[in-house]
This record gives structure tokens, C-alpha cells and sequence, in this order.
């Protein structure tokens, strides 16, 4: 194999290392960002603040977009299909804070929640100083 060949190839594999470390540093604010936003669009919610339900379903949509995309990179499809649910859900949630259904907006909530239960149930685990991980 030609010097060159070896070095285009140890270029490709910095690169590819680079773009996944990358990823995961838009993966962990993500996860955050969504963690972040639900308690604040319950209380919203309880309120009847649908403009902070709509603004926060956006940002929410945004972050698992974000999430299923680094799963897929990873190959874990059953991860992705619970977060490809979630964002549904998000943007259900959108769209029935938009247009001031309350009882819609609860019920897309609740499959929101259920989402982020379901994949740190089978793909997560809490470590001890309150962090998570991944399950191997």
C-alpha cells in the first residue's frame, strides 16, 4: 500500500473520530435541552401558556431531532424509533399549543414523557452521581 493511500485512509479515520466526537458534543445538550424544557412546559401548560408550550414544543422537536440522528449513527434503530416518536409527539405538541387545545397538548406531553422513559429504560443507566450513561 502506497504512503499515500495510508495517509489519505489516517486522514478519512481522524476525520470520521472528529465528526462523531462532534456529534456527541450536540447528543449530550440535546438530551439536556429536553430534560430541561418539561418541567417548564407542564407548569406552562397548567397555566394555559400555550405561547411558552408552542415555543417550548419547538425546541424540544429541534433537540430529538438531534437525538435520533445521533442514534442512527449509531446504528441503534430502536433508539431512533423512540425518539422519531418523541419528535412526533413534540411537534403534535406544537401544534395543539398553537391552536389552544389543551386536552391535545397534555395527551402529546404524555407520549413525550412515555418516550423518554421507554429509551432510558432500555438503553440508559444512571450512574451514581446522577449522570447517564449508556447500557453496553
Amino acid at each position: 500500500m502506497s504512503k499515500k493511500v495510508l495517509l489519505t485512509a489516517a486522514g478519512a479515520c481522524l476525520l470520521l473520530t472528529s465528526a462523531l466526537t462532534a456529534d456527541h458534543h450536540h447528543f449530550v445538550p440535546a438530551m439536556k435541552g429536553v430534560g430541561g424544557a418539561m418541567k417548564p412546559t407542564n407548569v406552562a401548560l397548567a397555566s394555559g401558556d400555550m405561547a411558552t408550550v408552542k415555543e417550548n414544543a419547538a425546541s424540544i422537536a429541534q433537540n430529538f431531532a438531534i437525538i435520533a440522528a445521533w442514534f442512527e449513527g449509531r446504528g441503534n434503530a430502536g433508539a431512533v424509533k423512540i425518539a422519531d416518536e418523541a419528535h412526533g409527539g413534540a411537534m403534535a405538541l406544537h401544534k395543539a399549543a398553537e391552536a389552544g387545545d389543551a386536552a391535545g397538548a397534555k395527551a402529546a406531553m404524555g407520549t413525550i414523557g412515555g418516550t423518554c422513559k421507554s429509551c432510558h429504560t432500555a438503553y440508559r443507566v444512571k450512574n451514581a452521581d446522577g449522570s447517564y450513561g449508556f447500557k453496553d
